[in-house]
C-alpha cells in the first residue's frame, strides 16, 4: 500500500468542489490499487450536516487502514470524534 500511494499522483490533482472533490479522489484511487493488486474500497464518513468519503484499504500487516485520498495520509476516523475540523462523525458507511 505505501509503496502504491507513493507512485500515485492522485493526489496532486487540484480539488475542485464542483469538478473534483473527495468522490473522484476516492474513485480514481480505488481504482488504480485494485489495478495495483490491493484491496481497497471507499468509506464515507456522515457528519450532522455533510459527508465525506475517504478510503479503506485491507493490509496483511494492519488489517484495516484508512487513508485521506486528498493527501495520501493515513487517517483515523472514530464515530462521535471530530475528523479534519468538521463535526463528530455519526457513522462511517463501508462500500
Amino acid at each position: 500500500m505505501r509503496d502504491f500511494l507513493i507512485i500515485d499522483q492522485t493526489d496532486k490533482t487540484p480539488y475542485d468542489i464542483d469538478r473534483y472533490n473527495c468522490v473522484d479522489y476516492s474513485k480514481e484511487i480505488k481504482e488504480k490499487a485494485m489495478d495495483f493488486g490491493l484491496i481497497c474500497y471507499p468509506a464515507v464518513l456522515h457528519y450532522p450536516d455533510r459527508a465525506h468519503m475517504i478510503l479503506v484499504f485491507e493490509t496483511s500487516d494492519a488489517g484495516k487502514v484508512f487513508v485521506e485520498p486528498q493527501s495520501d495520509e493515513r487517517v483515523y476516523p472514530v464515530v462521535g470524534e471530530y475528523f479534519y475540523g468538521s463535526g463528530p462523525i455519526e457513522e462511517i458507511t463501508y462500500y
